[in-house]
């Protein structure tokens, strides 16, 4: 019975990862993905699993529904699979302070932070380095254009008209909207994982 809670839960995941990320996109204009949101927030509360599937999930349905330029895009899954990985070490971590029988190795809301912290800052970077790598290798290898416009196009053009190289540019381009983007996935995604341990929502 827990099994189908949670596979319901990472159901409900995909669907607000999308309902996100179009609401942000189409309606508020701003130029961040934020479609991770939720798988990170299955990986908070339910674990690197439950995580995993949500995030394979978001990336299969959105290949089958929004119709990706080349079916070689959905190696972007790469850079959730690495961001839910990253929040199983956060979680590892506060266990091992929770079980420990020293008082002062429990974790505080300041140490908490501080690890969400390190753990934005980990993301910010691994994504930004992975999802370059990947488009840098869909571009070029696989010789694949993709003609959509992405929140980082604007940034990756600037930066190859002072002459940065095309591998630079698309890693580079990234950074600025994943400051923002991993922010809110990593903080937001920590908060609704709480809130629906909180609730019950996963036990």
């Amino acid at each position: 019975m827990k099994t189908v809670k949670v596979l319901a839960i990472c159901v409900l995941a995909v669907g607000a990862n999308f309902l996100l990320s179009y609401l942000s996109v189409k309606i508020l204009h701003l130029s961040l993905f934020l479609d991770t949101v939720f798988t990170c927030a299955v990986a908070f509360a339910a674990g690197t699993l439950p995580g995993l599937f949500t995030a394979i999930l978001t990336t299969l349905i959105g290949s089958l529904l929004l119709g990706y330029p080349s079916v070689w895009d959905n190696l972007f899954a790469l850079c959730a699979i690495a961001e839910v990985l990253l929040i199983g070490g956060f979680r590892f971590l506060l266990s091992r302070r929770e079980n420990s029988g020293l008082a002062d190795e429990r974790p505080t809301l300041i140490s908490t932070a501080s690890a969400l912290l390190l753990l934005y800052i980990s993301t910010c970077m691994i994504v930004s380095l992975l999802g370059g790598l990947i488009d840098f290798t869909i571009t070029v290898g696989l010789e694949t254009a993709d003609n959509a416009v992405h929140p980082h196009t604007f940034f990756k053009l600037g930066l190859m008209r002072n002459r940065l190289p095309l591998l630079a540019a698309d890693i580079l381009s990234r950074i600025p909207v994943n400051i923002v983007d991993r922010f809110i996935t990593a903080f937001g995604g920590y908060g609704l994982g709480m809130l629906a341990i909180r609730l019950r929502l996963i036990a």
